[in-house]
């Protein structure tokens, strides 16, 4: 007799650990989707003189031309060579190149085909932009 007695109360035990556990698959599956990352990257042009060296560099919110520099040094292993100064970071050196007063030849940087007014440091990036340092002659 207690048998008859204990079956129906395991039974509806079982099925309201069921229902509960189907409720939970539920609610978890209806956690929000995680968010898909999208990164942003620029193109780094680098004209050395004897070479040109091109990367697509991807950027994070507040990076600056110089960033994306660093960056890229880093990750592909060219040398660089800067100065801090009140106007921002100077550069001095890339990719063995080095700037040569006596020959008035600098490194330069371009921003969407435009010269930089600032300092590399102080000028901010965004997707899509098109960054080229260029070894020239200035005047």
């Amino acid at each position: 007799m207690q048998k008859r007695k204990v079956l129906p109360v395991v039974s509806i035990l079982l099925t309201i650990v069921l229902i509960f556990g189907v409720f939970a698959v539920q609610a978890e599956g209806a956690k929000k989707p995680k968010k898909r990352i999208v990164k942003s990257y620029v193109r780094l042009i680098i004209a050395t003189g004897r070479k040109t060296l091109n990367y697509r560099v991807p950027i994070k919110k507040k990076y600056t031309v110089y960033t994306v520099l660093r960056t890229a040094s880093k990750k592909h292993r060219f040398s660089l060579n800067a100065k801090r100064y009140s106007f921002g970071v100077f550069v001095e050196k890339i990719a063995g190149v080095k700037n040569n007063p006596q020959a008035g030849r600098y490194w330069l940087y371009y921003v969407n085909k435009k010269l930089a007014n600032v300092g590399a440091s102080l000028r901010k990036v965004k997707k899509g932009d098109r960054i080229k340092w260029v070894y020239s002659k200035t005047d």
